[in-house]
């Protein structure tokens, strides 16, 4: 009988900690935001009509990401995962770069967009959608510390893979990078 070939690197699970990956986008996605709001008024748009439809994308966006039902069903699906040995932590820049990953930099490809056109509150609304992801982001890292302090558990999630959810006992040694 042939032995089991050895594990490569990509069949390795790789996990990022839902908490620092939160950490990492909200902060960026705020200050994405804030240039392009900063770009509509130094482009000569008008103070009332950017600033009001900045904070409109970001009331906006914050609030149906906040309000998304995809959470409960992913919760319907059971209870995290113990987190396997040998699973490798994602690098600070990979787990930022990932959670940027469509939605961040789409929108705010198409921010800029419409401020090259000239479409200075359009510009601004979609600049405000992605400071609304991050507050949105903001407001789920603070929920994932309240319940990781609570459970005495730190929530880790599959990337590159099906989104799978882990647990750890906090204080336990974090998986490698």
């Amino acid at each position: 009988m042939d032995a089991p070939a050895a594990a490569r690197p990509e069949d390795t699970l790789r996990v990022a900690a839902a908490g620092a990956s939160l950490s990492l986008i909200a902060p960026i996605r705020v200050g994405l935001g804030a240039v392009v709001l900063a770009a509509a008024l130094a482009l000569g748009g008008t103070p009332r009509s950017v600033v009001g439809g900045f904070v409109l994308g970001a009331a906006f966006l914050a609030f149906a990401a906040l309000a998304d039902r995809r959470a409960l069903l992913s919760r319907a699906a059971g209870e995290p995962s113990p987190l396997p040995p040998g699973a490798r932590r994602e690098p600070w820049w990979l787990m930022a770069a990932r959670a940027a990953l469509p939605s961040t930099v789409t929108v705010t490809v198409l921010a800029a967009v419409t401020l090259a056109t000239g479409n200075l509150v359009l510009g601004a609304i979609l600049g405000g959608a992605v400071a609304g992801m991050g507050l949105a982001a903001g407001v789920t890292r603070v929920r994932v510390a309240a319940w990781e302090s609570g459970s005495g558990l730190r929530l880790y999630v599959e990337q590159g893979g099906a989104g799978r959810r882990f647990v750890e006992p906090r204080g336990v040694r974090e998986p490698t990078a």
